[in-house]
């Protein structure tokens, strides 16, 4: 089997094949789909050196069977990464042949980069493309572990959303939240809205100015305040409601948005990215209803078999909504399977990981969040 390899810019690549790949990947992840990873080329720092490998059965590109987005350090090639960017699992074909042709992009990227080592920072150890992945290692001769690995809060399978909502929640606290619910409506027009298309796109400002006035825009972590991460997820999320694959929920009382979540969506996998809600009605939990309304939507819906909730571990209030989790593993190759130099780096990842949590710990108290 010949297979063709290929580093290119995101806009290089043949984008009706991209979207496909995007659609049939086992492992769907909008993130590594042509709207966001075109726009994080254009405007995030993390992205200005990025290429794409991809590997495919023909010159013109037309099935790649992976794609891997690859940036460059001194010392490792690594997927490419950002705060905003929930998963970092590569898009695979579901074809036999997909072990195939990640092992080509394995060696297409170490060929480009010069580096032995690959870093995978954020992908799920349950799904088809860690299997891939072990294969495409054996084939190579190359050896791979785990740096870290946590787990996450995610609603999986379908059902009653009613009978879920029961049993994941305690009886005081749900009948806490319909007391809440129930107020809001005493106190004025009480609106729930599932919004994709046009009205995703024009709900998109209305969000990001909400999140905002919130303890985002307090601790400057806001999307606004920062112009590239602004005109990175404007551009990628515009596009992402063209092609389905973002719906805004929205909450609102009085006509006014209290609450509202970004939902993204590729293949059977369904993410719920960005929340905002507006602190003057914390009392009514308005965050926690929100999810309650977006649970309603999607738990019944055949055509979702996950809702990763994108948050980080031991989050205490999806965690109570949504008990189920998904396993999150971060990866590293030596292609040579060199296992000192691989453990080594393992090492010093891990060191910087800790530095880095102990630095948050200290200065959380100071910027007060």
């Amino acid at each position: 089997m010949t297979m063709i390899t290929a580093l290119a810019k995101p806009s290089e690549i043949e984008p009706n094949a991209w979207r496909r790949l995007c659609e049939i990947s086992p492992d769907a992840n909008i993130f590594y789909g042509p709207d966001f990873l075109t726009s994080a080329r254009a405007h995030l720092p993390s992205a200005r050196h990025m290429l794409v490998a991809t590997a495919s059965l023909d010159a013109r590109g037309a099935r790649p069977l992976a794609l891997l987005p690859v940036t460059r350090s001194r010392l490792m090639a690594s997927l490419w990464s950002d705060p905003l960017v929930a998963i970092t699992t590569p898009l695979i074909d579901e074809a036999d042949a997909c072990a195939v042709g990640l092992a080509a992009a394995l060696q297409a990227i170490e060929r480009q980069t010069g580096s032995r080592l690959v870093h995978l920072p954020i992908m799920r150890r349950d799904g088809r493309f860690h299997d891939a992945l072990a294969a495409a290692c054996g084939q190579l001769g190359a050896r791979m572990t785990a740096v870290s690995e946590h787990r996450r809060s995610a609603l999986i399978g379908t059902g009653d959303p009613e009978a879920f909502l029961d049993a994941a929640l305690a009886h005081k606290k749900r009948r806490e939240l319909r007391r809440q619910r129930r107020r809001l409506a005493e106190e004025g027009e009480l609106t729930s809205e599932r919004l994709a298309g046009g009205a995703a796109r024009d709900a998109l400002e209305e969000f990001f100015a909400l999140e905002a006035r919130g303890w985002k825009g307090r601790a400057g972590t806001a999307a606004r305040q920062s112009p590239s991460q602004a005109r990175f997820l404007e551009t990628a999320l515009y596009g992402a409601t063209f092609a389905g694959g973002c719906e805004v929920f929205r909450l609102a009382h009085d006509g006014a948005a209290i609450a509202m979540g970004l939902v993204l969506r590729s293949g059977t996998t369904a993410y719920y990215y960005k929340t905002a809600y507006d602190e003057t009605f914390a009392r009514y939990s308005p965050g926690v209803l929100l999810v309650e309304d977006i649970t309603r939507a999607l738990y019944p819906d055949p055509s979702i078999d996950i809702v990763d909730s994108c948050a980080v571990a031991g989050h205490a209030m999806i965690e109570a909504i949504w008990p189920d989790k998904v396993p999150i593993v971060e990866i590293l190759i030596d292609l040579d399977g060199n296992a000192t130099r691989l453990n080594a780096m393992v090492a010093a990842l891990r060191a910087k990981q800790a530095l880095k949590r102990a630095v948050k710990r200290l200065i959380a108290p100071i910027r007060g969040y």
